[in-house]
């Protein structure tokens, strides 16, 4: 379970940094909106695909290439309430 907590840390990273730049060079305009939209959700997109790749790593460092359902729902969870 280290790899979640390292891959939770890394997705709230992104996240946050996606956020405050985002913030830094839209601003709160709202001739802006559109495309302060289509930038949150290529951040969402970035910082969700980080679960993906925590659950994949610890499918092929702990379960060998082969992973239970079970198991990579509770790494994927685990790594996003990080």
């Amino acid at each position: 379970m280290k790899s979640t907590i390292r891959y939770g840390l890394i997705c709230g990273f992104l996240l946050v940094g996606f956020t405050w730049a985002g913030h830094l060079v839209f601003g709160v305009n709202p001739r802006n909106f559109d495309r302060q939209e289509t930038y949150g959700y290529i951040s969402m997109l970035v910082g969700l695909s980080v679960i993906f790749v925590a659950v994949y790593r610890y499918r092929e460092q702990v379960g060998g290439g082969a992973i239970t359902f079970h198991s990579g729902l509770q790494v994927g969870v685990l790594t996003a309430l990080i």
